[in-house]
């Protein structure tokens, strides 16, 4: 037995150990504690532990895709990292009231499954949410549709889920809707364009982009998907985004259109052209997609067969999206007015070294109610908020800010203020400590030593991405002294 297949075997042992726990009642924790003595942490704590166990699962996945690509010696050593982790991690989750062990469970099944991959023969690989690693489809044969040839309204039906989801749209979660648009206004000039070229809909990018990350194009999911539309890394490298001089290209608005709408059209020829079927696929997997496509001979998506097969994730997704959509395009239906954005660019040189979120603090929230800051950030999607830009380097903003700029922001006591607040929020010195990172350490177990800060907080001080929170034994990081 290989090493691969041994950690296989540790993982069903670890699954079905849980498996085998008498279940509790929903209003009992999941494990028996008792209650006048087991410590109750705090919502984030246990929030915090769910983001540790899922990045795990990704851990994982990687190193199955190093072992498969041939580095075996990185890919176990990795492997075996992933699920002493999750051990430590499940561990943690016992000892808490209030942690769900569940969630631990899922991650053991997640990494089944990926391990199944390997030796299972490919019609027959179980799906983890994320399609291995092999080219895009090719481009010969039936062509994909060109949407904007039809008239996207008519594809979209307004049944019950799809004004459920507008209704969402119109009432709690509106604020978002809008923050959504906001953003994409000037995120527009870059990835609208992919999809027009494509033809496919500017509204189905407005709805994919409103639901995937609203906009943010630094948004990271809890399993490591990045960027304004969301690609997972090995899905992101089938598709031309990279690692570019330390840049994830997920990030990167232009590119990540042209990927998304490379993915959409492959779906689309896999798919038998059904949209909802489409986007199901972007949520959950291209894979699970085309085997219940199969299996259930091509019924309808909102078939109950169909549907109901979905996960409860994927079914909120697509109407979700759909009606952002459709709101995009029916806006005066709903009595919904779409702002106006002065978008058009310039970029202006900075007189001395500052940061954006310098800038953002001395262009004040004049014309732009929630501030400049995301904006900022959007535009300049590779630097980080800690990273001062220096003098004479420029930096893309909105030529409505270059007045704002020129009055505020060159100097004078606000761009003095403003260059306070940095350095009390990327402080050097006394307040921080160096630490070398020791063999079996995790980000989660550093910041239960240095209780003045959470992990999140240490991962952002020192660049380190979620939601792996990945760390190497011997490296340096930087930590509170407390």
């Amino acid at each position: 037995m290989n090493r691969l297949s041994s950690l296989g075997v540790a993982v069903s042992v670890a699954a079905c150990a849980m498996l085998e726990r008498p279940s509790a009642p929903p209003t009992t924790d999941p494990v028996a504690i008792d209650p006048a003595t087991a410590p109750v942490a705090a919502p984030s704590v246990v929030d915090e532990l769910y983001a540790d166990i899922d990045g795990t699962v990704v851990a994982y996945r990687e190193a199955v895709a190093l072992f498969e690509s041939g580095s075996t010696e990185a890919g176990e050593r990795l492997l075996g990292d992933a699920l002493a982790g999750l051990d430590d991690l499940t561990a943690r989750c016992q000892a808490i009231a209030g942690c769900d062990l569940s969630i631990a469970l899922q991650a053991y099944q997640a990494i089944a499954n990926l391990q199944a991959r390997v030796f299972l023969p490919s019609e027959e690989q179980p799906l983890d949410g994320e399609a291995p690693e092999s080219a895009p489809a090719a481009a010969t044969g039936a062509p994909p549709p060109r949407l904007n040839g039809e008239h996207l309204a008519d594809l979209i039906q307004l049944n019950r889920p799809v004004r459920n989801a507008i209704n969402g749209w119109l009432t709690w979660n509106r604020p978002l809707l809008m923050r959504a648009y906001e953003n994409y206004q000037y995120l527009r000039a870059e990835m609208a364009p992919a999809f027009e070229a494509a033809g496919v809909p500017e509204a189905l990018l407005f709805g994919i982009l409103a639901v995937e990350s609203g906009g943010k194009v630094h948004a990271y999911s809890r399993v490591g998907a990045a960027g304004p539309l969301q690609f997972m890394r090995a899905t992101g490298r089938r598709y031309g985004l990279a690692t570019s001089d330390g840049f994830d290209q997920r990030l990167d608005p232009a590119l990540a259109a042209k990927a998304s709408v490379a993915y959409l059209n492959d779906q689309f020829r896999e798919l038998g052209n059904s949209l909802e079927k489409v986007l199901a696929a972007y949520n959950s997997g291209e894979n699970r997609l085309k085997r219940l496509n199969r299996r259930l001979r091509g019924a309808d998506f909102w078939s109950s067969e169909f549907y109901y097969a979905l996960p409860r994730d994927t079914r909120d997704y697509v109407p979700k999206v759909l009606a952002a959509a459709w709101l995009y395009l029916h806006p005066e239906q709903y009595r919904l007015e779409w702002p106006s954005y002065a978008t058009e660019r310039t970029r202006l040189t900075l007189p001395r070294e500052m940061s954006l979120g310098e800038l953002a603090v001395c262009l004040g929230n004049r014309d732009q109610s929630n501030g400049w800051f995301r904006t900022l950030r959007n535009l300049n999607p590779d630097v980080k908020p800690g990273d001062r830009i220096p003098a004479g380097e420029s930096v893309n903003t909105p030529v409505a800010l270059a007045a704002a700029f020129e009055a505020s922001c060159n100097d004078g006591e606000l761009a003095a203020l403003a260059a306070e607040l940095h350095e009390a929020s990327y402080a050097e010195g006394e307040d921080l400590l160096p630490y070398v990172v020791q063999r079996g350490d995790t980000m989660g177990r550093i910041a239960q030593r240095h209780r003045c800060m959470s992990m999140r907080e240490i991962a952002a001080l020192n660049d380190i991405a979620p939601p792996r929170y990945l760390i190497r034994a011997g490296k340096t990081i930087k930590v509170p002294n407390c």
